[in-house]
């Protein structure tokens, strides 16, 4: 799909479970690099960031941007000591 909406200069976005090249690339994001998410009300969220890198995907001729977004979780919500949930797009 991805290598036929390039072809025909398609615009999409795509949302899919996050295998291991995803995870890998995610990782690779620095602290640094996360902002606010920007809320529809145009103020930035102090619990959301999101954060973007490039990514390669086997079978397709061109990288793309990964966009990452991530929530902060309260104490109660923490599994194993993960401090954010993340979401890409």
């Amino acid at each position: 799909m991805i290598n036929y909406c390039e072809a025909n200069d398609i615009r999409y976005v795509i949302r899919a479970k996050m295998d291991t090249s995803v995870k890998d690339s995610m990782s690779a994001i620095k602290p640094s690099d996360w902002v606010p998410l920007i809320k529809r009300n145009g103020t930035d969220s102090e619990t959301e960031q999101v954060a973007h890198t490039l990514h390669v995907m086997h079978g397709t001729p061109k990288a793309f941007y990964l966009i990452v977004q991530r929530q902060l979780m309260d104490q109660k919500s923490r599994i194993h000591n993960l401090t954010y949930y993340q979401i890409c797009f």
